[in-house]
């Protein structure tokens, strides 16, 4: 209800003042500073001065407030006064009038029965505070006016948003009170349409009321709270007591808005974590019994916010989810009592054992967390633990021994390892091992079977058992575990052995997008069931080394020189097997490298006791150097594809990304400070491209990168080199030996090659940039093959113009790069530069390219390759079964797959006969090629090679073919071993040219690339020609 109008008369208050003399100039500078115009700068001088008559009681503010200016926008242009406080009646005050000043008010008479409130209401824009503030010295209560009363109303204004929300609330309560009292006033017997429709009205308008209470709610709240500060509950029932404020003088009104805001509330927990949590309980409590329940729960988790997860762990009604699902499983044990347990499960499984009651309880436990996320196992088995402590100390005080038997031992462990990842499990693992509980064989089968030695480890901790038997059983499940490793690594190199032998017979005579497309076509010749068996066998392969890594942190909590320890750990790393499991689980999941996974990883591999045993052999070392290559691709190189040195964004992720270099446990690995790494992360930071650079500029900043990186660090042993032996020599920090050093030089390089295509202002063709790529390696001292692998050397002829090439360039370039780490990693291919003729690395030096540039059949089997040489698992380099891969033994397969380098069928028919033992001619080709200088990589120069095979005749490229049959057995399959010349040059030479019949019968095998040329010139072929 509006004020009461009480009827006094008054006498007329006098007409406003007159006409506003002219502007006052002299203060125009003065109101135009931009700190009274909220920092607005150049603000027009006032349009023009109004000049007000101080009356009895006025003060500067409600000045200000009539003619909607501010208080020190009136100080400002009246400088003669003394205070706002200080006025005089009669005293004239300038107020400035315009655009970024005031404006002018408009006055208005009170009629009879007329409140504040109605008054307002005839101006639009303007509300009952703006009238009264303007009018303070005649009306000090707004509830009480007079009629006649004269009152000066502010000129219209713009409502703040706040204003604007509270209208529309007071709207919506207007409408809602209209369409109440149409339901009310319907006469009984209305006709039940026009009954439901009325009242669909009501709650139309009930809604529309919520709608608004809730605009004026999130307004209210924004304005009361710092600028990007989360709200709380609290902050909202402040909110809502403001606006029943409002209404406090209405009860009907004020009921419907507590409806409303009461609705609003209970909408806001809903939306909560805590309201989340409660809802998705709720649903998992009707799912069924308790196994379906926790399944169901645990299915609804997947995917919610962290937030929300949490809220289920900690809430009230989460807890109590979690202690019903626990109270069902341990409901054998009957409460902790041993007798009353024995009792029930004697009555229910007619005469069980003693052990009964544990064991149903594990197998219980075991089905609800099978499948069920760590966070979630952990609670549900830290919930039933004070029962299972309390009736194993019952058990053991009236009958002794172990109360779970071997079934039940099995299933404890299987549980301990669901929540083993997590802070509660950790808890939950040390819980139990003070209990000692412990079973002989079951850790072993454990952890042969893929389970975690964690429990193992803890339970050593405890007197309660032998330490020394415990961890024995943990060890030989290790080595069990291995054992089936190196079953499914054996099937997987037997797998793909045809194709091994293929690649690394053949491969070296293709460009990539030719081996590429042989790979493709034999895999589809192969069928879809070999391609499926494949991907399985490399799937279980990965999810085997993702096992042994959990496996291998596990054992590492066990403090240094405990018995066995060291034994054990080094004897995983040494294992080829297990080698290639590892590198196959970093490929298929990077997620295992990144974040604490990573971290924990590289600590493993970092820890003194493990990078420093004497037991390390080779196998393990190169094991280091791995996991340093593939953490930095998945890490850093990974981040580097949308690098844009034009966008500030693009800029600071990269930078970020390269950041990740500063971590201690990867210092350590690579036998380098932190110190040294950050200044070695930071050169490499300041070597990023930066918007504008040019080629040359770019390439300027590699040069200093490596100068900057050879600075770094004093000459000291233990680095983490190529080859085992650096780690005795005394070198600086990243020499250009080290895996340290190559990697931040390859990160830098590839850094300036997308920088550079990403800042590129010219067309750059595929050649400039390969001479770039030269130059910046050059600069920072990486190998020519190094260079070529990144570039991709042929796979950006379909990108000539790198204006256009866009991502797909920038990944093939990251993609090759990623090769180049993959190089490193096979010591022998990476130093020499010749993966095509590496012995085994070379093939894996091919798959690897491969697997990092293609995609599809090729990409798996690419990584097979790469993985089964390098872990020297290769069966297809040892074999020596003479026709094996002839076309009448394998259907043509090896005559199909080498005609994809472009030789006809005649030529690649007659190269597939092999050699007495069982080797082909082809890489002694490849070799000849690459020793007259040949990159047969390019296409172009690959053409040249192909072009020289294809132009022999039938009889000449056999007589040719026979001869290297002879050199491809004495070298015993290994073409790096032809060099360009031999000390038996001298006498077989002439003898080749007198004596040519043995060359044409080709019976006489060239020992040197001079011999070959010999030869060639009997059977009358041309010399290859770079």
């Amino acid at each position: 209800m509006g004020p009461t109008v009480t009827q006094v008369p008054v006498k007329q208050t006098p007409a406003p003042p007159p006409p506003p003399p002219p502007p006052r100039k002299d203060v125009d500078p003065g109101v135009r500073q931009p700190e009274l115009h909220q920092g607005k700068t150049e603000v027009p001088p006032p349009e023009r001065y109004v000049v007000h008559e101080v009356e009895q009681g006025e003060t500067l503010t409600e000045v200000s407030r009539r003619y909607q200016t501010t208080v020190p926008l009136l100080e400002a242009a009246n400088p003669q006064l003394s205070g706002p406080d200080q006025l005089e009646i009669g005293q004239k005050v300038n107020v400035p009038l315009g655009a970024d000043y005031g404006r002018e008010p408009t006055p208005d008479v009170v009629e009879p029965g007329q409140t504040l409130a109605e008054l307002a209401r005839e101006h639009p824009g303007v509300n009952v505070q703006d009238i009264a503030g303007a009018n303070r010295h005649r009306i000090p209560n707004p509830d009480r006016i007079r009629v006649g009363q004269q009152l000066w109303v502010p000129a219209e204004r713009p409502a703040t948003p706040l204003e604007q929300k509270v209208q529309g609330t007071d709207d919506a309560a207007a409408e809602l009170e209209r369409a109440q009292k149409a339901y009310d006033a319907l006469p009984s017997g209305t006709n039940g349409g026009v009954l439901t429709e009325v009242y669909q009205g009501v709650q139309h308008a009930t809604d529309k009321l919520k709608t608004a209470v809730q605009g004026e709610l999130d307004e209210r709240v924004k304005g009361a709270l710092p600028s990007g500060a989360k709200p709380t509950e609290d902050d909202y029932q402040r909110a809502g007591q403001q606006i029943k404020e409002r209404y406090q003088s209405d009860p009907v009104a004020t009921q419907r808005l507590e409806g409303a805001l009461s609705s609003l509330a209970g909408d806001r927990f809903r939306a909560s974590p805590a309201g989340q949590a409660q809802t998705l309980i709720q649903q998992a409590r009707g799912a069924g019994d308790v196994p379906k329940q926790v399944a169901e729960l645990n299915q609804r988790l997947k995917g919610a916010p962290p937030e929300v997860r949490e809220a289920v762990l900690n809430s009230e009604g989460g807890k109590k989810f979690f202690q019903d699902a626990a109270a069902w499983a341990t409901e054998p044990l009957a409460g902790g009592s041993a007798s009353q347990a024995d009792k029930k499960a004697r009555e229910e499984f007619n005469g069980a054992g003693q052990q009964a009651p544990g064991a149903l309880t594990m197998e219980r436990l075991e089905q609800l967390t099978q499948g069920v996320d760590p966070a979630l196992a952990a609670q549900l088995t830290g919930e039933a633990i004070p029962t299972l402590e309390k009736y194993v100390n019952d058990y053991r005080a009236e009958v002794s021994g172990q109360p779970l038997g071997q079934a039940g031992m099995a299933n404890l462990l299987k549980v301990l390892d669901r929540g083993a990842d997590t802070p509660a499990g950790q808890a939950n693992l040390d819980k139990v091992a003070q209990l000692g509980l412990y079973t002989r064989d079951a850790i072993r089968l454990h952890v042969s079977g893929g389970g975690s030695p964690a429990y193992a480890v803890a339970l050593a901790k405890h007197a309660k058992v032998d330490a020394a038997t415990v961890l024995q059983e943990a060890y030989d499940g290790a080595a069990g575990y291995r054992a089936q490793i190196a079953d499914t690594a054996k099937a997987y190199s037997a797998h793909v052995d045809e194709l091994g032998w293929l690649v690394q017979n053949h491969g070296g005579a293709m460009t990539p997008e030719q081996l590429q497309q042989a790979i493709a076509d034999y895999t589809k010749e192969k069928g879809p069931d070999w391609d499926a068996k494949g991907k399985e066998l490399q799937n279980t392969l990965a999810a085997q080394g993702e096992t042994l890594q959990k496996q291998l942190l596990a054992l590492q909590q066990l403090p240094a020189g405990t018995p066995g320890r060291e034994e054990a750990l080094t004897a995983a790393l040494n294992d080829p097997a297990s080698s290639l499991a590892l590198n196959t689980a970093w490929e298929k999941n990077p997620e295992l490298l990144k974040g604490v996974q990573g971290d924990r990883t590289l600590a493993f591999f970092a820890d003194p006791t493990v990078k420093g045993s004497a037991k390390l052999l080779d196998t393990g070392r190169k094991l280091l150097t791995d996991l340093t290559t593939q953490f930095v691709k998945r890490n850093v190189l990974s981040e580097l594809e949308t690098f844009n040195p034009n966008d500030p964004a693009s800029v600071q992720k990269t930078r970020d990304a390269v950041s990740k270099l500063r971590n201690s446990n990867l210092a350590k690995l690579l036998g380098v400070s932190t110190k040294e790494m950050d200044q070695a992360t930071e050169a490499l930071t300041k070597s990023m491209p930066s918007a504008g650079d040019s080629a040359d500029d770019i390439a300027r900043k590699m040069r200093t990168l490596n100068t900057e990186l050879e600075a770094i660090g004093d000459q000291v042993t233990g680095r983490l080199g190529f080859d085992p032996a650096d780690s005795k020599r005394g070198l600086k920090a990243f020499d250009k030996s080290t895996v340290s050093g190559q990697v931040l030089r390859g990160v830098g390089m590839l850094l300036g090659g997308v920088g550079m295509m990403a800042s590129a202002t010219a067309v750059v063709n595929d050649p400039s940039l390969k001479s770039w790529l030269k130059l910046t390696g050059d600069g920072l001292g990486m190998t020519q093959k190094g260079l070529e692998l990144a570039v991709g050397m042929g796979k950006l002829d379909e990108a000539s113009v790198l204006g256009k090439a866009g991502s797909s360039l920038v990944g093939r370039l990251l993609g090759a790069g990623m090769a180049v780490f993959d190089l490193w990693s096979a010591a022998e291919s990476a130093q020499s530069g010749d993966y095509t003729s590496a012995g085994l690395y070379g093939a894996g030096a091919v798959g690897g390219v491969t697997a990092a540039l293609f995609t599809g059949p090729v990409g798996w089997a690419g990584l097979a390759l790469v993985g089964i040489s390098a872990a020297g698992l290769a069966i297809w380099g040892g074999v020596k079964e003479s026709r094996k891969h002839e076309p009448d033994s394998d259907g043509g397969t090896s005559m199909r797959f080498l005609q994809h380098a472009g030789l006809t069928e005649q030529a690649a028919r007659a190269l597939t006969d092999q050699s007495g033992e069982g080797y082909s001619v082809v890489p002694l080709l490849s070799r000849y090629a690459q020793l007259k200088g040949m990159k047969l990589e390019d296409p172009q120069q690959q053409q040249k090679l192909v072009n020289w095979i294809n132009g022999m005749s039938a009889d000449q490229l056999a007589a040719l073919r026979n001869n290297l049959h002879h050199t491809a057995d004495d070298f015993d399959g290994d073409p790096s071993r032809l060099p360009l010349t031999a000390d038996s040059d001298r006498l077989e030479v002439p003898d080749i040219a007198s004596r040519p019949w043995f060359t044409r019968f080709g019976d006489r095998g060239p020992k040197s690339i001079a011999q070959l040329e010999a030869q060639l010139a009997v059977l009358q072929i041309p010399t290859l020609a770079p």
